[in-house]
This record gives C-alpha cells, structure tokens and sequence, in this order.
C-alpha cells in the first residue's frame, strides 16, 4: 500500500502535505497503548496491572518457599519421632497419611482465612486499583490454588517419607547433626525472601521519591488553586467573567482570551521543518504546539522569561515566545534563540520570529516528553476568542465550594448548554491517578513481604534455637555470655542480609531507573534510600530475633545438657 501511495492523497484543500503513509494495527494493541487512550479516560494503565500481577506472583513465591523450608526444618526435627513410630509398627503409609493430613489441615486452616481476608478487602483493593467492574468472583480460582497446593502438600509428604526410608533406624535415632543441604535450604529461603521484600521496598520508597518530585519540582509554571470555566457554545464569556469575579472563593479572573494551559494545552499544532542555522530542511519535521498568550495569562502561571521579552500587544503577529527545550532542539542558546526565525513547512506563510525564549513548562503529561511550544500574541488572533475560558485562581480549599457555585449558576441560567469547569491541580493529578494507584499496591505488598519474611525468620529462628539448645548449653558453660551467644546469632544474619541486600539493591535500582526514564522530570535516587532501608530491615531482623534467641540463651545449661 505503501509502495503505491496515491498522490491526491499528499495535499489537502489547503495545497500543505496531507497523508503519507499508512500504518497497520492489531486492535488488540491499541487497546492497551497508552497513546490510543485519552488521559482523562485512562484509570490504570495496563502495564501497571501487569507489574502488579508479577508483584503477586513474587508474593505467592516467597510465601511458598516460606512454608516449605519451614516444613523441611519441621520435618528434620521430627525424624526421630518418625523413626520411634516405625519401630512400634507404623507402616510408611501411616507415616505417609500422618504428614499429609498435617499439612492438609494446615491448608485448610490458611484457606478459610485466606477467604475470610479476601472478602474483607477486595472492596478496598478495587477502591485503589480504580477497577470499575466490581462484579468479580475469584472464588474459583481461589479453589483451583488451594487445590494445586493440596497436590503440591502430598508430594512434599511423599519425598519426606521416600528420605526417611534411605536412612536406617539407628543413624535416625542418634543423629544430633543437622545436614549441609539443611543449612543451605534454610539460608537460601532466608535470602530469597529478604531479596524480594527489600527489592518491593526500594521500589516503592522510589516510586514515592519520584511522585513527590513530580508534585514539587519547579514545573515553570504554577498550577495550584487555578481553574478554568468554559461554556459551550453561544456564550458570552465576559458576562461570566464578571460572574466568577463577584464569587468570595476567587481571588483573581483573567479575561476569556486565553485556554487553560493543563486542562487543554494548546489550541492547534503544526509542523515547521526549517530554522536559521539549519542547512536546508530536516527530514523529519517538528511538531509544535501553538498556545494563545499574553502577558497576564503569564502571569496567572508565573511563568519565568529565560531570554528575551515577553509577547505584548506591540509585538506582530508572527512575533513568538518559544520554551527552553524547543531553543535547544533547534540549536541555540535561549540568548541566541533571540530574533532567530521558525519556518513552516509550507514556505509561502511567513515564518515565526523568535523574540522570548521561556523556562520549560510541563504542561502535559509527565510521562511525555516536554513538547516543543510557541506562544502567540491572542490580540492578534480574535477569532479565536469566542472559543476561549474564563481562566480564575481560588483560595486554597475551597475549590469544592467554587465548582458547587458555579454549578449552580450554570444550571439555573443556562441548563441546555455544556459546562467545562476544571480545576488545573486536579487534571494535573489525573496524569498520576495510575501511579498512585500502583504505589498504594506496591506499598501494600512491600507491608505483606516484610511480615512474610519476619515470620519466616522468627520461625526458622525458633527452629534453631530448638536444634542448637545443646551447643548453646555448651558455650554457656564455657564462659559464654547471653550477649556472646546473641552475637553469633546476628552476625550470621547480618551476613545473610548483607548478601540479600547486594543483590536486592542493584535489581530495585536497575528496575526503577528504568521506570524514571519514562518521566520527563526524574528525581535523583541517591544512596540515602539504600542506607535507611538497610538500617530499617536490620533493626526489624534484631527485634525478631533477638527475644527468641534470648529466651535460649537464658535457659539452665546442666537441664539442657541432661534433656
């Protein structure tokens, strides 16, 4: 097709480049682009909901290998009582049945509650996920899981059982020693559960740096307690001007001869594909967004000059201010942009004369790049104005009160027409709503990680203690303290965090510099999320494990060494 573009297809009526080429699509693809989705449509985008899915999978993995190095340890401190039954007559299919309802019953247990939670906060997660269909039963799939994990507790009971069987009685009976292979299970669990809980963490402490950095870095503009009042179509603006000036809520109104810089950007795009200092034309040209301005709609935005002077009622028609980003794409310097001229691509309308250069304005989406922007003189374009807003600031909090008023008055003067009204903070958040609603998932998860990996330390700590009483007995009655013996404790699990941590910090890192390079604005991580997560896990592993450690190290080591 495009190999045979048809020519009437290149210029439209206005004798300018047309169409050019043809795309093809799957529908299934534009579906979930974001570029296809309008931003005030889009709820959550849809990579999001797959990185918090592989975020549950995480979840289910680390949980799992959690409870099965805990039956593992569990399994090991009960050889002996498995080798006394056997010498009273069990059979291995009674030791068999005896592991499986165990753990069947352990399942059983978890899967009433487990249903019990999913009831209690699926309202909630459905809240922050801004899933709209609430009519959702995951009941099934719940029973199909519990089922799987039933299969999965009946061969872990089966491999237990084909092990027991390689060891004879009597090296049962008296083993003290706990295997190599034990050793490495339960430090390798410990250290894939600490690498995904402070993998989740750092994610989200980053995540929350770069919200919050998108919310107060200096966008060159101010948006706050800034809104806009458009009433389509007939209407004279003006009177209505007056009518938001006489609210108690507004503080300022500028008059309707501009657009609302965040709610809509500009007015028309263009493309120009040459500039002075170009040798000839570029093949690819540039798109540039066209906004009405003047000096007090700069103002109402406290935008900041870098360059130059501002657009005024004495500046041409074709005399503009262009921002910083599309100086420096074309070139120059924002002093050098001055006087410099834009071509159109059709060269018979006279070019652009750049006579201001403004700090960025980010305007649109974060997640855009800074588009390339001119402002022109709106008193040289009237025809423009009958399309135009009532630009306003309020008082801080009160913005509900003002949209309730002006609601009120649109209903009762003019109910047939349509109402814009738009708060600039609020469409500026909506370019968030996905983010935030990923960072209350990620923040949840990181809060179930952290109790996941406590309780599986605590536990395989516990299990410790039980299995080393005697050497702790020993060390005690060679002069060892309860601080000596807490020390060995922490030191090897300082180590297993510190190997956790190399590993854990260099995946968060990679994964959320890339996330950032989507953002047009990016905060600089630093090592100081690294050094206060490390310190926050280190004193939680302390707190966990220091009580159960203690309690052994305080018992009586003549009873301990006699037991």
């Amino acid at each position: 097709m495009n190999q045979h573009f048809p020519d009437e297809l290149k210029k439209n009526s206005y004798g300018v480049t047309g169409y050019t080429r043809f795309y093809l699509e799957p529908i299934t693809s534009l579906r979930y682009a974001d570029e296809f989705i309008r931003g005030d449509e889009q709820i959550v985008r849809f990579r999001y909901i797959v990185y918090f899915s592989i975020t549950g999978v995480l979840i289910i993995l680390c949980a799992l290998i959690n409870y099965l190095t805990i039956y593992i340890d569990c399994f090991r401190s009960r050889k002996r009582e498995m080798a006394l039954r056997k010498v009273n007559g069990a059979s291995e299919r009674s030791l068999l049945a005896l592991l499986s309802t165990d753990f069947l019953f352990t399942i059983l247990l978890a899967s009433l509650l487990g249903m019990f939670f999913v009831e209690l906060l699926k309202p909630w997660f459905l809240q922050y996920s801004m899933i709209v269909d609430t009519d959702i039963s995951i009941y099934g799939n719940c029973i199909l899981y519990v089922a799987g994990m039933s299969v999965l507790a009946f061969i872990v009971a089966l491999c237990s059982v084909y092990l027991f069987r390689r060891h004879s009685l009597q090296n049962t009976l008296h083993s003290t020693q706990m295997s190599i292979m034990g050793h490495i299970c339960r430090k390798g669990s410990i250290v894939i559960q600490l690498v995904v809980c402070l993998t989740f963490i750092l994610c989200t402490v980053i995540m929350q740096m770069q919200l919050y950095h998108l919310r107060n870095v200096d966008m060159g503009m101010d948006y706050r307690n800034r809104a806009s009042l458009g009433i389509w179509m007939n209407v004279d603006m003006n009177v209505w001007a007056e009518k938001i000036k006489a609210l108690p809520m507004v503080t300022e109104v500028v008059r309707p001869v501009y657009w609302p810089l965040i709610s809509m950007g500009s007015y028309s795009a263009f493309e120009v594909d040459s500039w002075d200092g170009l040798n000839g034309t570029t093949e690819n040209p540039m798109g540039i967004d066209e906004i009405l301005a003047g000096e007090e709609f700069f103002k109402f935005y406290n935008m900041q000059l870098v360059a130059g002077e501002w657009i005024s009622d004495k500046s041409d028609v074709r005399e503009v201010n262009i921002m910083e980003t599309t100086a420096r794409t074309m070139g120059w310097t924002p002093e050098e942009a001055i006087s410099k001229h834009i071509f159109y691509c059709n060269k018979e309308v006279e070019p652009m004369t750049v006579i201001g250069v403004i700090k960025d304005c980010a305007y649109r989406s974060p997640s855009k790049d800074l588009p390339h922007t001119v402002f022109v003189n709106t008193n040289k374009s009237q025809w423009m104005w009958p399309r135009c807003f009532v630009l306003f600031k309020y008082k801080p909090g009160t913005w509900e009160e003002c949209r309730r008023s002006i609601e009120e008055m649109q209903q009762a003067e003019l109910p047939d027409r349509k109402l814009f009204l738009d708060s600039e903070e609020e469409r500026y958040n909506k370019y968030l709503q996905s983010e935030d609603a990923l960072s209350s998932l990620l923040g949840f998860s990181a809060i179930v990680c952290i109790l996941i990996s406590i309780f599986g330390i605590y536990s395989l700590v516990s299990l410790t203690c039980e299995q080393r009483r005697k050497e702790i007995a020993i060390r005690k009655v060679n002069g060892a303290t309860i601080s000596n013996i807490l020390s060995i404790f922490f030191k090897e699990y300082a180590m297993l965090l510190i190997v956790s941590s190399l590993i854990a910090f260099p995946a968060g890192y990679t994964i959320m510099k890339h996330w950032i390079e989507t953002y047009n604005r990016q905060v600089s991580i630093g090592t100081l999320p690294f050094i206060l997560i490390f310190a926050g896990i280190a004193m939680v592993i302390t707190i966990s494990i220091s009580w159960r450690v203690w309690q052994a190290a305080r018992q009586n080591p003549a009873e301990v060494i006699k037991e």
